[in-house]
């Protein structure tokens, strides 16, 4: 996996321009479903048998529930158990490698954590005209343009 290059050609001229040493890096961050941001983590354990993790299993409890909810939802790599106001998350990693987590951009020295392709985008490019950096890309189209 590599940066794309629209965003490694905006750190390099950031870098440039402000002599600064930022990088750019893909990382993998798990993947947790979207319905999982209305509860609260718990417990987060990780089960295995020697270096083989065979499921990592996540106890949350619902923010502002008040009504006693029960039953399960499941997909490839997951399994949700809804007992009350507490949701028990397995997931299966080794099963389903890809599937159970999502690429992210992390920018070291900006503070720039888990943001997909066009959040890191937009941020540099933000950062870009708070600091008076001119894109590389502008460039280029303006190349092209008198041409």
């Amino acid at each position: 996996m590599s940066v794309s290059k629209k965003i490694q050609n905006n750190i390099n001229a950031i870098n440039e321009a402000l002599e600064t040493s930022y990088v750019a890096r893909l990382v993998q961050v798990p993947y947790e479903p979207e319905y999982l941001q209305f509860f609260n983590k718990t417990k987060d354990k990780t089960f295995s048998f020697g270096k083989f993790v065979l499921f990592n299993h996540c106890t949350y409890v619902h923010k502002a529930g008040k009504r006693k909810i029960y039953g399960i939802t499941w997909s490839k790599f997951y399994i949700g158990i809804r007992c009350g106001l507490k949701w028990h998350h397995i997931r299966f990693p080794k099963f389903h490698k890809v599937r159970c987590s999502k690429t992210r951009y992390e920018i070291k020295g900006m503070n720039a954590y888990n943001l997909t392709a066009k959040e890191a985008r937009n941020f540099l490019s933000e950062y870009m005209s708070k600091n008076g950096v001119i894109s590389p890309n502008k460039i280029i189209a303006e190349c092209f343009e008198k041409m």
